[in-house]
């Protein structure tokens, strides 16, 4: 069973990254896990828990448009009922920010399939952020709808 529900400060703390989502911290800036999270929980507007059978499997966190989505460590596959609730999510996102997107590591095929599933535009990766390491953006258009 998926639930998605509001997380608070210590719902994001306490997640422990999925492998690729510290690959794509490395590539994008110097800090270390717990400080990116401490980072993510203190500069979102919105953040969400998914639970997958009652245990944290992801948050995702918008910031003025701007979504994060972070994995659990344990997580080695999704039900498709992840992706479904992920759609309502997103479209309850899109009726407060009409414009929704940010950028994906090239190698985190996770949330590269998650903003498929959800019909987000993929650009071709180009080197972003300080390091210059290849991510995708992703990003809804204004006038369109998530499927």
């Amino acid at each position: 069973m998926v639930d998605i529900v509001v997380a608070d400060r210590e719902a994001v703390r306490s997640l422990r990254l999925h492998p690729a989502n510290r690959e794509e911290v490395k590539a994008l800036v110097d800090l270390d896990e717990q400080a990116v999270l401490d980072l993510f929980a203190d500069t979102v507007e919105e953040v969400y828990e998914v639970k997958l059978d009652g245990v944290a499997a992801c948050v995702m966190g918008v910031h003025a448009g701007a979504v994060s989505l972070m994995f659990a460590e344990w997580v080695d596959a999704l039900p498709l009922s992840f992706f479904k609730k992920s759609r309502e999510v997103v479209n309850e996102l899109r009726q407060r920010y009409p414009e929704l997107g940010g950028h994906i590591y090239c190698h985190n095929h996770f949330s590269l399939r998650w903003a498929r599933f959800l019909g987000f535009k993929i650009d071709p990766a180009q080197p972003y952020g300080p390091k210059q390491e290849l991510f995708h953006r992703f990003y809804t258009e204004v006038s369109s709808d998530v499927p």
